[in-house]
Formats: C-alpha cells, structure tokens, sequence
C-alpha cells in the first residue's frame, strides 16, 4: 500500500499539469448549474402529434438522391417550400423564428447566445401547446450557442448542458485518454458536457446520439411535441464516424450531410415503429445554409464583394440563407393531401408555428409575423439580416483562437452559468448589420461595412445589381422603403443613412 501512495505521489509530481487539467472539469461540473424545472400532469386530450426535425447548416443545392437520399425521397411525397428562407443564418435566432412564429426584430433574438431576459418567450409555439395539454421536448447535440429550454415552456431538454462547460470541456478532448474513456458512465455522470455532444466531435457518434433522444421519449397517451435539431453539417464537419479525416473541408462537409441523412431517417423510423406518426404532423427544416466562399456562394456580378464562408456572414449568399421548408400530416396511418398552396411564392422559418396552429385547429389571441401556408395568397416582404462575423483563413477553415479572441469582450456569463451577449454593447453590433428585405425574386441589401452601398439580387438568375445603376427606380425605391418601414424602430440608433435619407423618413421625421 506504501508502495501504491509513493508511486502516485511520483506521478502527481511529475504530472501536475495533467491532473489540474483532468481533475478541473469534475469540480465545476458541480460549480456550473444546469437548469430543471417539473411540471404539473397534462391532461388526456386527442391532439395529433407535433414533429419537427431539422438539420443544420444545410446546403439546399445537396437536396439531392447523391447526398440526401432519404430527405430527398420526404420532400417528393411532402408538401415542399422551395422559395423559403431564415432572417438571420444563426441557430439560436432561426429557431427562435421557428418556434415563436416572430421576426428576429419582433422577438429580439438578434444574434446566438441572446440572453432570454430581452426575448418574449410566452408567445411561442411549445406555450400554446403546453396548455392545450402537450408534453414538449426539445432536442439538440450541440449546444453552445443556442440555450433554449424549459424557459420556453419546454418539459424535457435533450442534449449536452448549455453552460460554459461546454466551451471549456470540449476542449479537453485534446488528452487521448479522456478520448478513449468518454463512454465510461462515470463521464456522463460527472462531465456530461462531452456525452452525445457535437462539439466533442472526437466522441460524438450520431447512433448513440439518437438512441439516447429516442429513449427520452415518453410514449403515453399525451399528445407529443418535438423538436429536434441535428448539427453535423455544421463545421468543423466532423465526429467519431469520420471516414477519413485526409479528406478536404468540402468533402467532410458532405460526409457528414449524408451522416445527417441517415440520422433523420432513423428517428422517422423510430417514430413510425412506435406508432407516434400515426395522427401527426411531421416537419423537417433546416435553420440555415452553408457557403465555403466559392463563386457559386455568391451571385454573378457581385462586384467583387467580400465572399465569405460559413452562414450569417453574407445577406446576398443565397445558399447561406436558402432553407428547406417541407411538411406531411397523417390521419391515422394514411398522409394527408393537402392542396391550394402555392409552392412557387417565398416563406419563412417564421410561418412554421402559424401553421402547426392552424393545421391543430388552434387559435391563439396573439397575431404572428409569419403566417399559416394555407393563407398566403401573394408574396410577402421578409426581412433578413446578417449576425456576427467568425475569422476564417484562405481555405475556408474557422479560426477558432482568432475568433475567439476577437469576440470574447461581447460576452458575459449570466447567473445559470451560460454564456449570453453583454446587453450594452447590443446597440453597438446591430449598426454593423446588413439588412434586406426579399420581396418576389427581388432582394435588397444594404451594407453598413461598405459605406452603406445598395444591392438588388435577381434570387431566380441570381444576378447583383447596384442599386444606383438598376434600371427599375420604382422597384428600388419601393424595396427601400419597405425595408425602412420594417425597420423603423432602429434607424436612427443603428444609423441606416439610406432610410435615414429617403424622403419618406424625413417627412415623418
């Protein structure tokens, strides 16, 4: 037994760095707090099932039977929304839209890791259900820069801690020990932080994620609401499963899209075996898009704009803010047809929950800013808006430190041990935002970083214009001015000079 200690007491010694940083994560996993909140019993009532899955940072040029021949297989026999997009190419805030039918501008969830304490979260889609008797849950891999939870009146949040730990304890997956012992239950118990989570894509495997979602669920006779958000696309595009990590950055992004294909395919299978489909309804979306800065990312004539990878970082990148938007319902075991919606106008993230609503038969008192798909007659304008801009060297790699260290001032623990924006220094990042509005196949965009230069995109040939040299000065100038009247209430905080000039401001001014 001496012998035992001394040895130890060697090693302690010798390896003190080591045991700091192995020790470390097991002491704040009891600092950092995790959130649960209980809830009373819901009531019996015979209400369809609510599923929605989606899919993150997904290229919608890769909805094809080569990369996604399962979804590609969905949207053939569901209702498809080809001409859909989000406000902002961010997680935290196109889900926010999903969920609470509202503008990023109406709900305030701007950016990811907005603190819930400026969002409106009693107008959403998962409080409407919970009291018409709803057990809802929501599901998500990777959570680091998107905390929802039970603060939007969820019962069950599945995925890893959305706390600090996550930043710091995915880092730890450098030691190859942690690596090779992560799936001991010991390290769920004490670092959950790395357990089924994305961003320690070194142990991430996508079955073991889905195994632990499927058996979350509770089947009982309460009606079901699920969200559920899956994020291998999302850079680095990588986990556990990786076939070769020689590969370029465009071909593990497609490795992984085909690993996505398969994991949405088995909580649909999952689903169906339990007899969960069967009156239901049943999205799949997709928050975002992906761009890696090629020509193609960006539209013809671009005027050698600044083109840049990843998703939020461009308004006019179609494929950054291009989402899929498909749905199906079931009556019984047999899918619903549903006619009389026009594939061909655009939608948004935000007229996911006006439909469920709509489909369920509920009709809440509040109004959305999207709106069921069964009631769009026309096109709409639809704001969208750029978010912060993450560091990426030449071949499209994210520089993490780089980004890091430019954007950590922004940041601020909050009292539940989660990383949120500083609220001071919003007013100062929402100058920096391109906004636009889409409006048919017409998009303007106006670039605060390029003092304040215009741009109208054709999205169908997906050709850019300058806005003072498009020939359609009706057209210009009624895009202008919708997109000045949506965002009205912050012209002349964020300083938009081009509505700051028009003339209808300055007459109401």
């Amino acid at each position: 037994m001496g012998f035992f200690f001394l040895t130890i007491s060697f090693w302690l010694k010798k390896n003190r760095l080591n045991f700091i940083i192995i020790v470390t994560p097991f002491i704040l996993s009891y600092l950092i707090p995790t959130i649960s909140i209980s809830y009373s019993n819901h009531s019996q009532l015979n209400h369809k099932n609510v599923f929605i899955i989606g899919i993150d940072s997904l290229n919608t040029n890769l909805l094809k039977t080569e990369y996604t021949p399962f979804i590609s297989e969905f949207i053939k026999s569901a209702t498809y929304l080809p001409n859909s997009y989000t406000h902002v190419a961010r997680t935290f805030p196109s889900w926010m839209s999903i969920l609470s039918g509202d503008y990023p501008l109406t709900n305030k969830a701007r950016l990811n890791l907005t603190d819930f304490e400026r969002i409106n979260v009693e107008k959403s889609l998962p409080y409407y259900l919970k009291q018409a008797g709803y057990t809802n849950y929501f599901s998500l891999d990777e959570r680091r820069f998107s905390h929802i939870d039970d603060r939007l009146f969820f019962d069950s949040t599945i995925g890893p801690p959305a706390t600090v730990g996550e930043f710091i304890f995915s880092k730890l997956l450098d030691i190859p020990l942690l690596v090779i012992t992560s799936d001991l239950v010991i390290f769920n118990f004490f670092m959950p932080q790395i357990h089924n989570n994305r961003a320690a894509w070194q142990t991430y495997s996508p079955e073991k994620y889905n195994e632990k979602l499927k058996n979350s669920i509770d089947i009982d006779n309460t009606p079901i609401f699920l969200s559920s958000h899956f994020t291998l696309p999302h850079w680095p595009y990588k986990s556990s499963h990786n076939e070769s990590n020689n590969k370029d950055l465009y071909d593990k992004y497609l490795e992984a899209v085909k690993h996505v294909d398969t994991q949405v395919q088995d909580l649909i299978s999952f689903l169906q075996a339990n007899g969960l489909l069967e009156n239901s309804i049943l999205f799949l979306l997709t928050d975002h898009g992906e761009s890696f800065a090629r020509e193609e990312d960006m539209p013809a004539n671009n005027f050698n704009l600044v083109n840049l990878a990843g998703h939020g970082t461009s308004i006019v990148s179609k494929p950054q803010f291009n989402v899929l938007i498909s749905f199906k319902e079931f009556k019984g075991s047999f899918e619903v047809s549903h006619t009389g919606i026009n594939s061909n106008l655009n939608y948004a993230l935000t007229d996911v929950a006006p439909t469920i609503l709509d489909m369920l038969g509920l009709n809440p008192t509040t109004t959305f800013d999207g709106d069921s798909v069964f009631k769009v007659k026309s096109q709409r304008l639809l704001p969208v808006e750029s978010s912060l801009k993450p560091m990426f060297d030449k071949s499209g790699n994210l520089n993490v430190s780089g980004t890091v260290a430019k954007n950590a001032s922004l940041f601020e623990m909050n009292t539940l041990g989660q990383l949120v924006l500083k609220e001071s220094l919003y007013p100062t990042i929402m100058k920096e935002k391109q906004r636009g509005v889409i409006y048919g196949k017409w998009q303007l965009s106006i670039y605060p970083e390029l003092d304040n230069a215009i741009f109208i995109t054709n999205l169908e040939s997906y050709k850019l214009y300058n806005y003072d040299s498009f020939d359609n000065n009706e057209l210009k100038k009624f895009l202008l001015s919708k997109l000045c009247t949506l965002y009205a209430p912050e012209i002349i905080q964020s300083n938009i000079i081009p509505c700051l000039n028009t003339k209808n401001f300055l007459e109401v001014s």
